[in-house]
């Protein structure tokens, strides 16, 4: 007669955690299987909505001339037209890049009214607006940019941009200013010719310039600020210029010029 010993199991009879190990370890590798396929799948699907809106994101037209700069390109922190200093705005930081209006702000030369661009650049803050969000040679980019100096009474004006697809500027039509006539300074005591004036009546023109010291700066050419308006003028440089001497007065969309006889 057999004994059953102690601890002896019937046959076939298996702990829990034996002949697991021996089994082969599908349900596993499957596991793991899936598991590569999931972060694959995530990865191309990441890439391709990455490039999708790569493609998409707008430039600001086209580069055109050699020596531009920001054309061509995504939110450019440069912009140089090429030409002069006033064509160039730099240090831009953007906001709303992608929608119909694109503004940022950086710093650009203010040309101070009544001087040259040699002798009257500033160096100021400026508005820019990058806008006409179309399609330029087949990629999806605003077609116009311009930048305007607030300090100095300017504002965005649609009208008046370049054009960053074919590198043009809009036509120009040209309206004669108001012809004012003449009128004498107080003080200091000067005479005024060839008045002329925008986006003011001529008599506000003439009361302004009358009123004004321009007359100081008539021989050694300056800069000055009279009845919120930014005036300028080279001054009389026998080497350079003969009388008159021309003066402007500005801001934004109001100017004033006149000549100054010695």
């Amino acid at each position: 007669m057999l004994t059953r010993l102690e601890g002896a199991r019937p046959p076939g009879q298996l702990k829990a955690s034996e002949g697991l190990d021996d089994m082969p370890p599908q349900r596993s590798r499957t596991g793991r299987q899936l598991a590569i396929v999931l972060v694959t799948w995530t990865i191309t699907m990441a890439l391709c909505c990455s490039l999708a809106s790569a493609a998409q994101t707008p430039t600001l037209g086209q580069k055109h001339g050699l020596f531009e700069r920001g054309f061509g390109r995504v939110r450019p922190s440069t912009i140089f037209l090429g030409g002069d200093p006033t064509g160039l705005v730099e240090h831009i930081r953007w906001t709303a890049w992608g929608n119909r209006l694109a503004r940022g702000v950086g710093t650009a030369d203010f040309v101070w009214p009544g001087q040259s661009v040699a002798g009257g650049s500033v160096r100021s803050p400026a508005k820019i607006v990058a806008y006409d969000l179309r399609t330029c040679r087949g990629h999806r980019a605003y077609l116009k940019v311009t930048w305007y100096f607030p300090q100095y009474g300017g504002s965005f004006e649609p009208s008046v941009y370049q054009n960053t697809c074919n590198s043009s500027y809009p036509p120009y039509k040209y309206t004669p200013p108001a012809e004012c006539g003449a009128t004498v300074l107080h003080s200091p005591e000067g005479y005024a010719e060839q008045v002329s004036a925008r986006g003011i009546a001529c008599p506000a023109a003439l009361e302004l310039v009358a009123n004004s010291p321009a007359a100081s700066y008539l021989f050694t050419g300056g800069r000055f600020v009279y009845g919120n308006l930014y005036c300028g003028t080279e001054g009389y440089r026998p080497e350079l210029s003969s009388p008159p001497v021309s003066f402007e007065c500005a801001r934004g969309k109001i100017s004033i010029s006149f000549e100054l006889d010695l």
